[in-house]
């Protein structure tokens, strides 16, 4: 089988956000495909056997892309439609696989030449974009008809998550495989942890792993966390990820409201170190306002069998349970409660610990992703020979 793979957000291979690419691409591997993939530039190089990495270019000077849409990344995907199609010119492949808006160019690339597509749906992109401004949802009904025409002509969509693959399901032709994002990391390693010596941490600390985008909730986290100061004065934040100028303008948001001194930003990180940091929690936030796809660190705060607290909206409740983590209202008050409850609580943050390890085992495990990716690998065999 020979590939094509658009995967533009891959820049981030150097920070983890991506796990789920990579082992979708070892899975290739392993079944002997032939896999070229275009990406964003930026990011370290992985070595995959039968995978190729080709970037579009970033001239000498420039600031690496963000995340999020910008007029930058923008040009970049005008720029991964024409590489997309000089590979299919010069190369028989028997089916592009396409991520989030790489889904919009396979679309079109797939009309002009023939070549089935796969959508790799991690969210609906028209919900995701009217999330920031009133500009997006004002032409939300417009984005909504170019997403059901990709769906339309995927040969098969293959969802992060129930909420996503239900979208899909009412528009799709084709079948919806489901493929939750894999955990990262393992069981907690107190002998390799430096993280709380290094920041001097001696009360409870809560972690939050992540970009600093609005739909996160990250005001929220930070105006429920000084709230509950007043009652867990040895406590420390812990926020993991971010650009630069977000993680700036984040510390002097601190600042001017008194308690710098209590949280952490660490910027951007990479996979190893941000275990380091999950390992170092006593508990893990998620304090996201909106959206229905699941974030992909759930599944390593599950794993990490530390207790976890994340808002009570569909992206946590169609993986998380009550048993499994506390989850309250997004705000300030109801979350300032339960971070003070937990500080105060070592053996409820042990129990809820040990039921997230146990469902994340059962059904969120590595080995559960490679089972399921192996199933749509099978299919695209067969349905493409």
């Amino acid at each position: 089988m020979n590939v094509l793979f658009l995967a533009p957000q891959s820049f981030y291979l150097d920070r983890g956000t991506p796990i789920a690419v990579r082992l979708l691409l070892e899975q290739f591997s392993r079944r002997g495909w032939s896999v070229d993939v275009l990406v964003f530039p930026g990011g370290r190089d992985v070595v995959i056997p039968g995978v190729r990495f080709f970037k579009t270019s970033l001239r000498p000077g420039a600031r690496p892309l963000q995340p999020g849409l910008s007029a930058r990344k923008l040009w970049h995907d005008v720029r991964l439609f024409f590489a997309a199609r000089e590979r299919l010119k010069t190369r028989r492949y028997d089916f592009i696989h396409a991520v989030e808006e790489g889904a919009f160019i396979a679309a079109l690339l797939s009309a002009r030449t023939g070549v089935p597509f796969v959508c790799d749906m991690d969210s609906s992109m028209p919900d995701q974009l009217a999330e920031k401004n009133r500009f997006w949802r004002l032409v939300r009904p417009v984005m909504r008809r170019f997403e059901a025409y990709m769906l339309r002509r995927a040969r098969a969509v293959l969802a992060v998550c129930e909420a996503v693959a239900d979208k899909a399901r009412a528009v799709a032709r084709g079948p919806v495989f489901v493929l939750p994002d894999p955990p990262v990391g393992g069981a907690p390693n107190p002998a390799r942890n430096h993280v709380r010596e290094r920041l001097k941490v001696e009360g409870p600390a809560f972690v939050y792993v992540g970009n600093l985008q609005g739909y996160q909730g990250i005001s929220l986290l930070l105006k429920s966390f000084q709230r509950a100061l007043a009652h867990m004065a040895q406590a420390c934040l812990i926020i993991v990820g971010g650009e630069l100028m977000e993680v700036e303008k984040l510390e002097r948001r601190c600042n001017r409201h008194g308690f710098a001194g209590h949280v952490h930003f660490t910027g951007a990180c990479a996979l190893d170190e941000t275990v380091q940091y999950l390992d170092a929690a006593d508990v893990l936030i998620s304090p996201r306002i909106r959206g229905a796809n699941t974030p992909m660190k759930i599944y390593s705060y599950m794993q990490s069998g530390k207790a976890i607290l994340a808002t009570d909206i569909p992206s946590h409740t169609q993986v998380l349970t009550p048993e499994a983590a506390v989850l309250v209202p997004p705000q300030p008050e109801a979350m300032a409660e339960a971070m003070v409850k937990l500080a105060s609580d070592a053996d409820l943050r042990e129990r809820l610990g040990q039921a997230a390890r146990r469902l994340a085992e059962t059904q969120h495990s590595r080995a559960a992703y490679e089972r399921k990716a192996d199933e749509f690998c099978a299919w695209m065999e067969s349905n493409v020979a």
